[in-house]
């Protein structure tokens, strides 16, 4: 059975990237529409906020700043979903995940080992068959089209 699951290998990077664009769609809209429970360190805008807020280096608000956050990793939850740009897509969540690992107290994110893990995997494996960029078929030395 397990020798079966192998001739599927190729589908492993649509795990992933569905994985990942869940983490970054109820992320990014739990701070977006509700005051209700995200996955992570913060669990809605006013944590968010009031977490940032102790960056004093920040050149802008912490309320600008996590809206900004939140509007970027919605951005990368669609276009992670919809498997385009993957390379671009799994670097920038990479980055995320380490600047958090940089940032924050790693009690609050150590949990993200294993989401930095999927990133970089993610990174060097080859689009799934379903993602756009397959399907699209962009030039060599694109997302792993060799």
């Amino acid at each position: 059975m397990l020798a079966k699951i192998k001739n599927y290998q190729n589908w492993a990077p649509l795990f992933l990237r569905i994985g990942l664009a869940f983490i970054f769609l109820w992320s990014s809209l739990s701070k977006l529409l509700a005051n209700t429970d995200a996955l992570g360190v913060c669990t809605n805008i006013e944590e968010a906020v009031s977490l940032v807020g102790s960056f004093t280096w920040l050149p802008i608000s912490p309320e600008l700043f996590v809206t900004i956050q939140s509007w970027a990793e919605l951005v990368l939850g669609v276009v992670l979903l919809a498997g385009l740009w993957l390379d671009l897509a799994a670097l920038a969540t990479s980055v995320v995940f380490i600047l958090f690992f940089i940032f924050l107290d790693f009690d609050l994110v150590w949990k993200n080992v294993a989401i930095l893990g999927a990133s970089l995997a993610l990174l060097m494996l080859p689009a799934d068959p379903m993602s756009l960029d397959s399907r699209l078929k962009f030039p060599a030395g694109h997302n792993h089209s060799q």
